[in-house]
């Protein structure tokens, strides 16, 4: 069997070929769906059949937290047509709850440090005490210097200077989610 690989805009798609058969997996950025395109010779001619859900992974959980409704929504809206299955909150401590409930459940936290209810960095803090492997892209309109946290966690924090295009969003999402 031959197989190519090629990526465009995000997108990786992997084909492998033989005589009488060729698989495809095509993969977004918060989800995979992998099949198989078969085609087969039925008197005489060929037929494609795409067959899905062989094998599927799950989205990645992001716990979205920011108190600005309109900002909550446009960044809802637009993780999850990126394929990435979102829990929004508009306060810390409704976050911070949903968090302590099941803190192994979310694959990143995406905050604003500017929360009216309980400061950002005092909720990741807390955030980070229950699990300290956890993945946190800060978003805020005040300046924040990743390079003063612990070295320890600098890997896994990132932060976005609002304001932010959507695009700049999906790409922070990306970078720390280990997605190139």
């Amino acid at each position: 069997m031959t197989t190519s690989r090629f990526s465009l805009s995000g997108l990786r798609i992997t084909f492998g070929y033989g005589p009488d058969c060729f698989t495809q997996c095509r993969k977004s950025l918060g989800q995979s769906e992998f099949g198989r395109q078969a085609r087969a010779i039925r008197s005489g001619r060929w037929y494609d059949e795409w067959i899905t859900n062989e094998r599927s992974v799950e989205p990645k959980k992001i716990l979205l937290v920011e108190d600005e409704p309109p900002l909550l929504q446009l960044m809802e809206r637009y993780l999850g047509q990126l394929g990435f299955k979102v829990e929004p909150h508009a306060t810390s401590q409704d976050a911070l709850g949903a968090f302590e409930a099941a803190p192994y459940g979310y694959d990143l936290v995406v905050a604003d440090l500017g929360m009216p209810d309980m400061p950002g960095d005092t909720l990741l803090t807390r955030m980070l005490e229950t699990r300290p492997d956890l993945k946190i892209l800060i978003c805020s309109g005040s300046p924040f210097f990743v390079e003063k946290l612990p070295e320890s966690i600098r890997r896994q924090v990132v932060f976005l200077q609002k304001p932010f295009l959507p695009k700049m969003l999906g790409e922070a999402v990306q970078r720390l989610l280990g997605k190139t």
